[in-house]
Parts: C-alpha cells; sequence; structure tokens
C-alpha cells in the first residue's frame, strides 16, 4: 500500500439474495497486517534512530528537514549542541562511561523539548534539535532550560555541561544547512570563549567525584 505494509488479501463471497428471488455474488476484501509487516515497520523505526542514545540519527534528519519544509511549520528553530567533558570522560574511565554520559544529554533534551521538536544525533558529542513554528524566543527558553536541567542531571561523574547555539529558519527557499552552520558557528564561538571556565570546572567536578570516591581513585 501506499506506507510500504506488506498485507494479506482475502477474498470473501457473501450471497445475496434479490427481491425477485435471484442470487447474486457480493464480493469483498478483507485486509491482515501481517507479523512481517510489524517487523519491517520496526526495523524502519531503527534504522532512523541512533542506537545508543535513542534520538534520531543523521539519516532521519535529511527526510524530516524536507518534510517540514512547508509554512504551516515556519519558523523553524535550529539548535546544535555540543557535550562539555566527553573526551576527558573516555580517557580517565574509558567509552562506556562516556556513552552515559551522552544517554543522559539526550534524557536532559527530551525532559525539556516539546513533544513535537525532534532530536537528532548529528556526530560523536553533537546534537540538533528541530523545532518547528518556533520563534527567538522559545528558541532561547529552550536553551536556558536544557542548560537548567543538565545541572540536575542524575550523571555521577561530572556536572553536566553543554555547549548550544541556535538559527532560525524563516523561508521556505533558506537552506537548513546554512542554519545548522550558524547553529554551530554560535556553538563553537561560546566554546572558544569559555574553553578555560568549562575545562576547570569540568576537572574540579571530576575531582571532587573521584574524591567522593576514595582517596586512591583520587590521587589517580
Amino acid at each position: 500500500n501506499d506506507y510500504g505494509e506488506e498485507v494479506i488479501e482475502e477474498t470473501i463471497k457473501v450471497p445475496v439474495i434479490s427481491d425477485n428471488g435471484e442470487v447474486w455474488g457480493l464480493v469483498g476484501l478483507a485486509t491482515d497486517i501481517t507479523e512481517e509487516t510489524r517487523l519491517h515497520e520496526k526495523l524502519i523505526k531503527l534504522s532512523y534512530s541512533d542506537t545508543l542514545t535513542g534520538a534520531y540519527n543523521r539519516a532521519f534528519f535529511e527526510e524530516k528537514s524536507k518534510e517540514l519544509n512547508i509554512e504551516k511549520y515556519l519558523p523553524i528553530g535550529v539548535i546544535m549542541g555540543d557535550v562539555n567533558g566527553l573526551k576527558l570522560i573516555n580517557d580517565t574511565f574509558g567509552h562506556l562511561k562516556g556513552d552515559e554520559l551522552l544517554k543522559s544529554t539526550v534524557d536532559v533534551m527530551n525532559k525539556v523539548v516539546h513533544k513535537d521538536d525532534f532530536i537528532f544525533r548529528w556526530g560523536g558529542d553533537e546534537f540538533i534539535i528541530l523545532m518547528p513554528n518556533c520563534n527567538e524566543e522559545r528558541c532561547e527558553n529552550t536553551i536556558q532550560n536544557i542548560l537548567e536541567e543538565s545541572k540536575n542531571s542524575t550523571f555521577d561523574l561530572i556536572e553536566m555541561s553543554i555547549s548550544l547555539g541556535s538559527s532560525i529558519k524563516y523561508s521556505i527557499n533558506q537552506d537548513i544547512y546554512e542554519n545548522v552552520k550558524e547553529a554551530e558557528e554560535k556553538l563553537y564561538r561560546q566554546k572558544f570563549l569559555k574553553s578555560k571556565s568549562i575545562r576547570s570546572s569540568v576537572i574540579l567536578s571530576l575531582n571532587q567525584s573521584l574524591h567522593e570516591k576514595n582517596v586512591e581513585t583520587e590521587q589517580h
């Protein structure tokens, strides 16, 4: 069918008697969505999801950004986020702990964003949020809410820190990748200006966490 579903059509013959006694044959079609179809749908969903964090992946960004590029969804907010301290966590505690940090980051974003917004894992430690019908005020409020919520994260090694930048797509003719570029430039401009304080904060937080575990780990 139009949704790419595999279906089984079963022909049903039903006798119908007319007023003059003639018997007509009425043929109906019964459609059954098979178990294979449900599995197919699940596989499609998995193909659009990042297996680690559960966020959508970059391939789905391509599709969804085109789908949203109509007047009724404009303006569209684009937020790019970069997780601070991931390399330090990977180098110190290993990639499994780094993976936990990434998953905690998506959990924070899910608590903040609107149900009609979309979270995508863009790269190793980068994420993008697409927000239909979003003005600058809502975009900035979302950023502030993510920053506030990250402070309440349950990640146990460091206080979660995310650098964020944003852009607004106002026109259908505006290339979404120009917005991504603008959001990325804002993000890294912010990260460059705050790089020393970010690193110091991460190291201080990590040191406190190590001290709470035991003295031997703190010395390490």
